[in-house]
């Protein structure tokens, strides 16, 4: 092969360090573009050690570090039929939803819909973003939605519009973004209560009798449980 002059990485900040310089080390090579977002999905690393070592840093976040200057491109919208993706942190989850739609609505005029995981859809925008955040417990902890760059990820896939479903309780912990963004929801009065909207409150009624967990509404305690649907 003739010797290479140009070089393009694609997901360069998902890449280590260290891998992104072997293609370097090419006899010949003038340019380089490294292409990606240092604020979202890192590199995979197993190793908590080599986690802690920064062994799992890109070349893209380094030289970021160092001040190199980086371009921010503008995805256009399509004007073909709207696009909905719905996004989970968890793949069983995204597994469960893609057996209930099915192909429903595979071949629809107008608007497509794709479920994913948000792994698989980083560098992926669509029209309108439903994102399921139902991680719930009395610990309040959210584990796998605290990440950073993860939740970067899921919060930037939407073109025009994206809704968050989750438990507002579990999701408020101190000093995590999703506080922030409860909070910025209600100051704009675009929260809302699952349990205070009659239709809502029916379809999950539908849903407990489906999975057979009628027995939580029977706790005085639970909202649901004094709706007159």
């Amino acid at each position: 092969m003739e010797p290479l002059t140009f070089l393009v990485i694609d997901e360069a900040a998902q890449l280590k360090e260290s891998e992104s310089t072997i293609p370097l080390q090419l006899r010949g090579i003038k340019h380089a573009i490294l292409v990606g977002d240092d604020c979202q999905l890192p590199a995979v690393v197993e190793s908590n050690v080599s986690d802690k070592a920064c062994f799992g840093r890109s070349l893209f976040e380094r030289l970021t570090y160092l001040g190199h200057s980086k371009y921010i491109l503008t995805w256009r919208g399509s004007k073909q039929k709207v696009s909905i993706g719905i996004v989970s942190p968890y793949s069983a989850q995204v597994a469960t939803i893609q057996e209930k739609l099915g192909s429903k609505y595979e071949n629809k005029d107008g608007f497509s819909v794709k479920v994913k995981s948000i792994d698989g859809f980083q560098g992926v925008e669509e029209d309108i973003i439903i994102l399921s955040a139902v991680r719930s417990n009395s610990r309040r902890s959210i584990g796998f939605l605290s990440k950073p760059q993860r939740v970067n990820v899921a919060l930037t896939r939407a073109r025009h519009c994206l809704w968050i479903l989750g438990n507002a309780r579990t999701l408020t912990r101190t000093e995590s973004v999703w506080e922030t963004l409860v909070r910025d929801a209600k100051a704009r009065h675009c929260f809302l209560n699952a349990d205070e909207d009659k239709d809502l409150a029916k379809a999950i009624l539908e849903v407990k009798k489906e999975l057979d967990e009628l027995d939580e509404l029977l706790d005085g305690k639970n909202i649901r449980f004094k709706l007159k649907i």
